[in-house]
């Protein structure tokens, strides 16, 4: 009787719901855009998640220019992931600041 309580206390575990988390190495997203702007993303993923995302200045100077219409299928990653796929091809850096905002950062 016992291990059963602990297999299924251990199970519930698994399953907790971050889909209100505010950590975006743990808050999921679901979207899929296709030929979108770079900031049209971002906007829906601060919306979606309600998570701030900031720029940095260097990296600001750097996307503002950049009118590249991108496609992202983002299905149960986490909004970490996401803004990677967006961004490190820019060579640009995701980072996660006190697991409550992200930073896009240029990389050294």
């Amino acid at each position: 009787m016992k291990i059963a309580a602990a297999a299924l206390i251990l199970a519930l575990i698994a399953f907790q719901d971050t889909t209100g988390s505010k950590d975006p190495r743990v808050r999921p997203v679901f979207m899929k855009l296709v030929n979108a702007p770079i900031s049209a993303i971002v906007a829906q993923l601060q919306e979606e998640t309600g998570i701030p995302i900031e720029f940095g200045v260097e990296a600001k100077k750097s996307m503002k220019n950049d009118c590249s219409q991108i496609s992202i299928d983002a299905q149960d990653v986490t909004l970490y992931a996401a803004l990677q796929r967006v961004f490190l091809p820019r060579n640009l850096k995701v980072v996660s600041v006190g697991k409550r905002k992200i930073l896009i950062t240029t990389n050294p």
